[in-house]
């Protein structure tokens, strides 16, 4: 009778035990897995400090379809015009005018090599010529009278000083205008930098169509980067549309922006802008978060058949780098991913008394820290 009591009481106590580990853990929380406990879990949200920061990029007052406006002839971002003993390199645009009046060209001056005159011409007519100077903004007025209905050829080069001599320019926004009457788009460049990219937020693209000077038979399209960002035939006075970086497909340097229409539209867009919006980093990340676990959890935890990790969602604020963790004076340093972040970590590294330091020079936000031990 007295190995039948033993028997019970050593099943009893193991049934307690075994009740009891249980409750141990589902008090800490259990995943999905119920073989998986959660040995600390918060969501600290915003480390570090971003303040918004914006630049306003003017696209510029154009007209879009079939009427009189200024019509671009030509429009690149950087070109460069040299003149040398056997060859030269110019700007040579062929334009097809319908009632062409006045025109105009427009650059800047990126640099200069060499002594020479950067000239214009029309029609074999020289319109203008000048020795120019690094971040020189010339504005060439073309007459009128020196277009003709049709093709026009206008060139844009450089002289040199002597027969030996050399020149080269660098220039960049080049555009060329003739106000012509044609059905005619409006295309035009604007610049983001590396550090607007990284840290960007969504921008607004604005602009105003009188309604009294506009015809919207069919809509105005607004493309960039041939990504359509607007669509709509439109009587308002005021417009606004969103761009970022997946709508718009921007990069770093320039990236290219059409107005257009179709049928028997026209459209008078004034006042075109776009106010890059991003972040600037004034404060680097740096938070300490202090958790216990008790010793029952600890034993359960550092048995050999666990694998204990350090789970995290992951959102930039400014440009993306790496994040330093260090628990308990061991440090692990990551580059993290949008979205969830898994690192294994040594039971050894976990006591009774626990201190998480995250640290990083940018700003972002961290949701769903937990810390999880695993049964292999």
């Amino acid at each position: 009778m007295s190995d039948g009591f033993a028997v019970v009481v050593v099943l009893g106590l193991a049934i307690f035990g075994m009740i009891w580990i249980t409750t141990e853990a589902g008090n800490l929380g259990t995943g999905s897995n119920p073989e998986t406990i959660t040995v600390y879990s918060s969501s600290p949200g915003t480390i570090g400090e971003a303040n918004p920061d914006f630049r306003t990029e003017k696209i510029g007052s154009f007209t879009v379809g079939e009427t009189r406006g200024n019509i671009q002839a030509y429009i690149s971002d950087r070109e460069t015009i040299s003149n040398q003993l056997l060859s030269q390199d110019q700007i040579i645009i062929n334009y097809n005018a319908t009632q062409p009046g006045q025109g105009q060209i427009n650059f800047e001056v990126l640099g200069r090599e060499g002594k020479g005159k950067i000239y214009a011409e029309v029609n074999g007519e020289e319109v203008f010529k000048a020795a120019t100077v690094s971040e020189a903004t010339p504005e060439i007025n073309i007459s009128k009278e020196n277009f003709n209905p049709g093709m026009n050829k206008i060139i844009i080069g450089t002289t040199k000083t002597g027969l030996i001599g050399k020149a080269t320019y660098s220039i960049e926004d080049l555009e060329v205008t003739v106000n012509d009457r044609k059905f005619h788009d409006y295309q035009n460049h604007f610049e983001i930098y590396q550090h607007e990219l990284e840290n960007f937020r969504p921008s607004n693209l604005t602009f105003q169509i009188p309604t009294d000077s506009s015809i919207p038979d069919q809509p105005l399209e607004v493309e960039v980067n041939d990504r359509q960002v607007f669509s709509q035939a439109t009587g308002r006075s005021i417009q606004e549309t969103t761009l970022t970086p997946q709508n718009a497909d921007l990069t770093t340097g320039y990236n290219t922006i059409q107005f257009q229409t179709n049928g028997q539209s026209k459209y008078t867009v004034e006042n075109a802008e776009i106010q890059v919006r991003y972040a600037t980093n004034t404060q680097p990340a740096n938070q300490n978060i202090n958790f216990q676990i008790n010793q029952t959890t600890l034993n359960y935890i550092q048995r050999e058949n666990t694998q204990e990790t350090l789970n995290f969602d992951y959102t930039r604020i400014t440009n993306t780098e790496p994040i330093q963790l260090t628990l308990n004076e061991n440090t692990t340093q990551i580059n993290p991913q949008s979205g969830e972040n898994t690192i294994n970590i040594n039971d050894d590294n976990l006591e009774t008394e626990n201190t998480l330091q995250i640290n990083s020079n940018t700003t972002f936000n961290m949701q769903n820290l937990k810390i999880t031990s695993k049964q292999n």
